[in-house]
């Protein structure tokens, strides 16, 4: 499985981050992903999975 960050300004794929299913969390992936593309004073959508307090 992977996830990927899109651009719809760019229209295009800016990272994807490889996981392996049920060996890696899909919360974890998007996080490294973000870590990786180091984002900022951008507006960004993720599926509501993502909207979990850290504990």
């Amino acid at each position: 499985m992977m996830v990927s960050a899109f651009s719809h300004a760019r229209g295009e794929i800016l990272g994807i981050k490889v996981m392996e299913n049920k060996q890696q969390s899909e919360i974890v992936a998007v996080q490294d992903l973000l870590k990786l593309l180091d984002l900022s004073g951008v507006v960004f959508t993720i599926d509501a999975l993502h909207c979990q307090k850290n504990r």
